[in-house]
């Protein structure tokens, strides 16, 4: 239940959207991603203690800290301020320094340890704690193992406080601090100022667009030669998400200028470079990140292998009149183009099947198990996605498998069970 008073903060015409004040008690906290429900009493609001909500690492009992963010109506628990954005800030009184001393945050300080620290060096307390820790051992009770616990404890919080303010300033959201901080820890500061664009490749959920804003949040130049290799890097990207390995240089330019408000020739300048040093591959015009470059190679030459492979030598007139009486059971009347793919497949390594929705395809698969089902034969099926391993299993009738399942891939070392070594057990895939 709200109070009368409470609720008048709310409905005043421009409700309050920042408030500088202490944390005086967290109700919820997921340890996960540090989201957390508490109290909130504002120090400029009427003493009417306030409830908030956010992504909030930072966030401790008696943590005093400035806040900004949007006011939110949830249908069960009222009013409540959504945090976009915070600066921890140090308390101010003594009390708020006991408390925050005392919230559990610094390993070796409890309510009573916070309370003979102020009690001894009072508004003193954060300089002591900074510029010369060994005095606590003139606090009654700290030993030398518990001042070695507070010192170290002080000096990893001071690392993360520093990082956390440091982003905040620079409008990067809470949510996005915590997975910077915990990717990069204490080097985060030294590898934003380096280049802030490693974000996209490192974190996942921050992609080239987050990266840039952050970076340009951080002073980067509009024709920085890291934002411009990100930028490239992107639009490649972006094209596999449309089904393309690679882009042609002149829409590659022309798409990364676009994209970076910025002339081709720089553009132009950056990609030599990267083709230099094998970021990137140009093939006749036809422009490639490296990784996918080596995957299409790979996948061709190990094609043509295939092919060229020797086979089994079968009978295949001799197996099409055996199959005959199985066809007509069926009722299955097969094209001429048809009944030349089944051929193929009993006398080829690799076949591939193309045709539009109506046109047979399906019809083929079926014959081509069912040929190899007669003969014997262990037949697997599968395919890319798990949407189209179930209509392959709905079409014939059988058992499939997305391709990551069929080659039991191991997501703890990221690779598959199955492999030119280890193959599958299979006639027929």
């Amino acid at each position: 239940m709200h109070s009368a008073k409470q609720q008048n903060i709310f409905q005043q015409p421009a409700a309050a959207k920042e408030f500088t004040g202490t944390i005086e008690r967290i109700t919820y906290r997921n340890e996960e991603n540090n989201y957390i429900v508490a109290r909130f009493l504002p120090e400029d609001a009427g003493k009417e203690v306030i409830t908030i909500v956010g992504t909030l690492p930072a966030a401790v009992t008696g943590e005093r800290m400035q806040i900004t963010g949007e006011w939110q109506k949830h249908n069960k628990f009222g009013y409540q301020f959504q945090v976009k954005k915070l600066t921890v800030l140090l308390p101010v009184t003594k009390k708020g320094i006991e408390n925050y001393l005392g919230s559990g945050l610094i390993k070796g300080i409890g309510p009573a340890y916070a309370q003979k620290i102020v009690h001894k060096f009072g508004f003193e307390t954060f300089n002591v704690l900074d510029h010369d820790p060994d005095r606590l051992s003139e606090v009654e009770g700290i030993g030398e193992k518990r001042l070695n616990m507070i010192k170290q404890a002080w000096k990893s919080q001071s690392a993360v406080r520093e990082i956390m303010v440091f982003l905040a300033e620079r409008g990067i959201s809470s949510t996005y601090a915590l997975k910077i901080f915990k990717e990069y820890g204490n080097q985060t500061l030294s590898v934003l100022k380096q280049n802030p664009y490693r974000l996209a490749d490192d974190i996942f959920g921050i992609g080239f667009l987050t990266a840039d804003k952050i970076a340009r949040n951080l002073g980067v130049d509009e024709d920085e030669p890291a934002r411009i290799e990100a930028g490239i890097k992107y639009v490649l990207t972006r094209a596999t998400e449309q089904g393309h390995l690679f882009l042609p240089e002149v829409e590659l330019f022309r798409a990364s200028s676009d994209l970076l408000n910025i002339p081709k020739q720089k553009v132009t300048i950056v990609c030599e470079e990267l083709y230099r040093v094998s970021h990137l591959v140009n093939d006749n015009g036809a422009v490639y990140l490296n990784l996918l470059y080596n995957v299409e190679k790979g996948l061709a030459e190990r094609l043509i292998q295939l092919k060229k492979a020797p086979v089994t030598l079968l009978n295949t007139e001799k197996i099409w009149r055996d199959t005959e009486k199985l066809r007509r059971l069926q009722g299955v009347e097969y094209s001429s183009r048809q009944k030349e793919a089944l051929i193929e497949a009993l006398k080829e390594k690799l076949l591939v099947i193309t045709g539009g929705p109506g046109t047979g395809k399906t019809t083929i698969v079926k014959g081509i198990i069912q040929i190899f089902e007669y003969l014997g034969r262990r037949v697997f099926l599968t395919a890319p996605t798990g949407r189209a391993a179930k209509r392959l299993a709905e079409s014939t009738g059988r058992r499939a498998q997305t391709i990551h399942r069929l080659l039991e891939f191991d997501p703890a070392v990221k690779q598959f069970k199955h492999n030119q070594k280890y193959p599958l057990r299979a006639d027929m895939v």
